[in-house]
């Protein structure tokens, strides 16, 4: 295989050690699978179209140090990611600095992240979550998951998620009485739905370009930090029915 050709294709590792090593040709890719002593199982190929799909079981570990995970060397070339059904953890930097990554899909095990997952993920716009996404994931994402994600548009949540739901690209519970989570790149006036009767905490924590805010009649309940550190936000509206803020009047402190 020339040099060219073998730019295109990608090898396999696992991520535990010992492993053992095979080598094969199936349609023009070379594969490198390897097994672990445990049964954790995982796998990785990026094809030419910049779809990296990591599939197996287990977890994919922390990369904590340089050069960080096994196909940081071609992040530049990431443009979508798909991580498999049977994988149950994302690693921090799992994907740092994957500049050109645009779109995500979350299989259905994962159910706890690390920290800066995305970090540096500046072109990422739209990300589809599994069933795996529970109270605690929802915890996770909102401790600089998707820090430096200054364009993400869209958070699409599976439905047969038993948690969760998506309205038009934003997290709400499960009957979307509650919103979660604003995808910090949402740009312009938000309006909460009428019948949403809880902010949760930090549910718009850092979406940038955020301006204003219409909260309904409906909302009994404001998170902690719910708009905090929303840097263009200048208007937030309150509609005639809001009187509580975590158990006291709304004006006795600060929304953000």
């Amino acid at each position: 295989m020339n040099r060219r050709a073998a730019k295109k294709t990608r090898i396999i590792k696992s991520f535990l050690m010992p492993v053992i090593a095979v080598l094969l040709i199936v349609l023009g890719v070379v594969l490198l699978t390897a097994a672990a002593d445990d049964g954790d199982f995982l796998a990785w190929v990026l094809d030419d179209e910049g779809l990296l799909t990591i599939s197996g079981t287990g977890e994919i570990p922390d990369f904590l140090y340089s050069p960080y995970s096994p196909w940081y060397g071609y992040r530049d070339q990431i443009k979508e990611v798909i991580i498999g059904d049977d994988i149950t953890r994302i690693g921090t930097h799992s994907f740092l600095s994957c500049r050109n990554l645009e779109r995500v899909t979350i299989g259905n095990s994962v159910t706890t992240m690390g920290s800066n997952i995305f970090l540096s993920c500046i072109s990422l716009k739209e990300i589809t979550i599994g069933n795996g996404m529970t109270p605690s994931s929802i915890e996770e994402y909102n401790q600089n998951v998707f820090f430096q994600c200054d364009y993400l548009e869209n958070i699409y949540v599976s439905g047969d998620n038993t948690y969760y739901s998506s309205l038009n690209g934003v997290v709400y519970d499960k009957s979307q009485t509650a919103i979660v989570a604003l995808p910090r790149g949402f740009s312009g006036e938000y309006v909460i739905p009428d019948g949403v009767t809880r902010i949760e905490d930090k549910a718009f924590h850092r979406a940038d370009h955020l301006t204003s805010v219409v909260i309904p009649g409906s909302i009994t309940y404001f998170g902690d930090s719910a708009f905090s550190s929303c840097r263009l936000l200048q208007k937030v509206v309150i509609q005639e029915g809001v009187t509580k803020y975590r158990g006291r009047t709304y004006t006795d402190r600060q929304l953000c």
